[in-house]
C-alpha cells in the first residue's frame, strides 16, 4: 500500500505491506480459530480427558502471541521529499538522507534501488511489482520537476 501526501512542495510517501491485519481483524481471527477449539476442549473435558483442555489454551495463546508480534513487525519505509533533501526512513529507525541532485532511480528486476555516490537502498521489497514500478514512476516525475 503506498500512501501520498503533499504540503506545498513537500511530499511523504509511506510504504506498507498489502492485506496487514487491523487489530479488529486480528480479533475475529482469534475468536474464530478460539471458539471451535474451546468447545472441542470442553466436550473432551467433560468426558474426562481433562488434560486436552490446557493444551487448547497454550495453542490459543501461542497464536494470540505469534499474531502479537507479526502486528509490531510490520515492515513500512517513507520516503520525503523536501527541497534539495530525500530522506527514506525504515520501520528499523535507520535514515537515509540524498541529495536530490545526485539521487537515482533504478529498477534491476524485480528491484527497486534509490541511491547516490554508491550507497544504494531497495525500496518497498514488500511491495507488489506493479506498485514499486508506479512509485518509480512517481519518484521519477518529483526529481523531473525539482530540475
Amino acid at each position: 500500500m503506498v500512501a501520498e501526501r503533499r504540503r506545498g512542495r513537500e511530499v511523504l510517501f509511506r510504504l506498507e505491506p498489502p492485506l496487514r491485519l487491523t487489530r479488529r481483524q486480528a480479533v475475529r481471527l482469534v475468536l474464530l480459530l478460539a471458539f471451535p477449539s474451546m468447545i472441542v476442549a470442553v466436550g473432551w473435558t467433560l468426558i474426562g480427558a481433562w488434560p486436552v483442555l490446557p493444551f487448547t489454551g497454550f495453542e490459543l495463546g501461542t497464536v494470540i502471541a505469534v499474531l502479537a508480534i507479526l502486528s509490531r513487525r510490520q515492515a513500512w519505509q517513507e520516503i520525503y521529499f523536501s527541497g534539495e533533501k530525500i530522506v527514506v526512513r525504515d520501520h528499523l529507525g535507520t535514515d537515509h538522507t540524498f541529495s536530490r541532485t545526485w539521487l537515482q532511480i533504478r529498477l534491476q528486476g524485480q528491484r527497486f534501488l534509490i541511491g547516490s555516490h554508491g550507497t544504494w537502498i531497495e525500496i518497498g521489497p514488500f511491495l507488489p511489482a506493479g506498485e514499486r514500478r508506479a512509485v518509480a514512476a512517481k519518484l521519477n516525475r518529483l526529481l523531473k520537476e525539482g530540475e
